[in-house]
């Protein structure tokens, strides 16, 4: 019966989507490929007025409709905007506006790491 067709219908999305977890990235329901080397994958650099680096990923979802004729699979077009991979350092740099990670200091006044201090190992706000 219906039941059936559901169980059935549950268990193929599940072997198609476990299938797709190792070998792509999975974000929410969908899938890209980091390396790009499917040839539905790409990554278009954005530029922005954001100091951050960031990039569009096209990616895919599937999913398993049922239909007069059978099952059937669905396929649509995934795009996500992703931050370029920045060391920890040249991020905070990045997202405080500074030139050079070189000029991040915690002992700078109005920088959010002077306005804490360290008290008995717990952090605590100064003035």
């Amino acid at each position: 019966g219906g039941d059936d067709v559901r169980a059935h219908q549950m268990a193929l999305e599940v072997v198609l989507k476990h299938q797709a977890c190792t070998r792509f990235k999975a974000l929410g329901d969908a899938f890209y490929d980091e390396t790009c080397e499917a040839s539905w994958a790409d990554q278009r650099r954005l530029v922005s007025g954001s100091s951050l680096p960031s990039s569009l990923w096209l990616g895919y979802r599937s999913t398993i409709v049922r239909t007069e004729n059978g099952p059937a699979l669905h396929v649509d077009r995934a795009v996500s905007c992703m931050l370029a991979p920045l060391e920890l350092i040249d991020f905070l740099a990045k997202k405080l506006r500074l030139r050079d990670a070189r000029d991040l200091r915690l002992d700078r006044p109005g920088t959010v790491a002077s306005d804490y201090s360290v008290v008995g190992g717990e952090h605590a706000k100064v003035g």
